[in-house]
């Protein structure tokens, strides 16, 4: 619900938000029109007969008067719809208080070795968003103790899971700062969900806004950034799985891709000597940072797995098929390339790690530079002066799309593109698992868990 409009005759909503703004632009454009028509016709009169009839004046005024009205509703509308909020939300917003529930995938999870972080420093005080857990079907009252941070190391719903229902599911509530808009995906995105995708949608009524569409079984509406910010400064990382299949020449893995969206969402958190420490402390070695170019070749490793962690920018990057085409342009934006595998979008603070065996090609990087090693050596390993890793990875300056690779110890990292290991992915698949997370320590939410026998 965005407002009541007396135009329209009832309240402005998701199903009528768009035809809105389409009438009162045309409207504009209406008025718009008829002033300077009527404008044109009182010059010509006052040029002919030397004066200016005052009941034309009068209208000319309440012309220019309609005109600016209906420019200003196309403006605030337009500025909404660039934020994703509505009327009752913009004057609200900074006053109101909101929750939501986030779906616990497994209630009896211990609250990863996560270090604190947060993405609003600039807040004069740090909220603490976890309000407790509900479950559903109603069983028992708001819990304010989280289920994962149970002092005596068993989730609050343990006790009482034989009790509960096979479709039982836990939510975590998190209270949403003051004047976070959870929804705001970015301008574009923003607007597409209100005018759809097609131009001729944009300037004719023909269709519903794709918002209306609730089928989506996440959320009703689609979730911005701001989500991921909310569920880490919980120490609630999302964590997103992709099995892949080997292909002809690529062995990929039985085990699963694992993607953590913006789990280092604050600027220190991505800090190259921040991300060392990480990886140090989980057993993990730092082996490189790379600055990426516009698009490489697809490649695999055969004797390591690896974590790659986003420091700056953004790219896309195709995982799981192998390039059939030696000229890059087209084995990245033509066909040259095997049939299967996952696209995935990159920002920074994004953590991948990656099994042995799975392909992955970086492309279409934010600014396009240059492909540079950032780091002394030679990529497997960071050779700095006097041993002192850290003052080394202080002293790079990063730009464009960069990232940090780490693997565990004692495994090295071989460059394969695809059809060395043909007849003999099994010895790929053999690698040591290692017995951490590079990033989530012995976590369930992470390989420990999700890489399990």
């Amino acid at each position: 619900m965005d407002h009541f409009c007396p135009w329209a005759g009832g309240m402005i909503s998701e199903t009528s938000q768009k035809f809105f703004m389409q009438f009162v632009f045309y409207a504009t454009i209406y008025t718009g029109f008829t002033w300077i028509t009527l404008a044109i016709l009182v010059a010509e009169r006052k040029r002919i007969t030397g004066d200016v009839n005052v009941h034309w004046a009068i209208v000319l005024g309440l012309g220019v008067l309609f005109f600016l009205f209906n420019a200003g509703m196309v403006g605030k509308s337009l500025q909404l719809a660039f934020q994703n909020l509505t009327t009752v939300e913009e004057l609200t917003k900074g006053t109101r208080t909101e929750f939501v529930a986030v779906l616990v995938p497994r209630p009896n999870e211990q609250l990863p070795p996560v270090p604190p972080r947060t993405s609003r420093s600039n807040l004069p005080y740090q909220p603490t968003p976890f309000m407790g857990t509900i479950i559903y079907p109603l069983q028992q009252p708001l819990s304010r103790t989280p289920s994962h941070q149970s002092s005596r190391g068993e989730s609050a719903s343990n006790s009482q899971s034989s009790a509960l229902p096979a479709n039982a599911r836990t939510f975590a509530i998190l209270r949403v700062p003051s004047g976070t808009n959870l929804w705001d995906i970015n301008p574009r995105e923003n607007l597409k969900s209100i005018f759809g995708s097609n131009v001729l949608e944009w300037f004719l009524p023909i269709k519903y806004s794709p918002c209306c569409d609730h089928g989506n079984l996440e959320s009703q509406y689609p979730f911005g950034p701001e989500l991921e910010y909310l569920k880490t400064d919980a120490a609630m990382p999302d964590v997103k799985t992709y099995p892949i299949p080997s292909t002809k020449l690529i062995p990929n893995s039985p085990l699963p891709l694992l993607h953590y969206p913006n789990l280092l969402s604050s600027r220190s958190s991505r800090s190259p000597d921040k991300v060392y420490d990480l990886f140090t402390s989980n057993g993990w070695s730092t082996q490189w940072i790379f600055r990426y170019g516009p698009t490489q070749p697809s490649h695999y490793h055969s004797q390591a797995h690896e974590c790659m962690a986003v420091l700056t920018g953004t790219a896309r990057i195709r995982f799981g098929v192998a390039d059939t085409d030696p000229d890059l342009e087209r084995s990245t934006h033509g066909d040259g390339y095997e049939d299967g595998g996952v696209e995935v979008d990159a920002r920074e603070g994004d953590v991948f790690v990656i099994p042995a065996g799975v392909s992955h090609k970086t492309f279409d990087t934010s600014d396009g530079s240059t492909f540079k090693l950032l780091t002394p050596g030679d990529g497997h390993g960071i050779e700095a002066q006097d041993g002192d890793v850290k003052r080394a990875l202080g002293e790079i300056e990063l730009s464009g799309f960069t990232m940090m690779g780490g693997y565990p110890q004692g495994q090295r990292w071989d460059f394969c593109e695809g059809g060395e290991n043909e007849g003999g992915f099994e010895g790929v698949w053999g690698v040591p698992k290692p017995e951490r997370d590079p990033v989530l320590g012995e976590a369930d939410e992470g390989l420990c868990g999700l890489w399990r026998d």
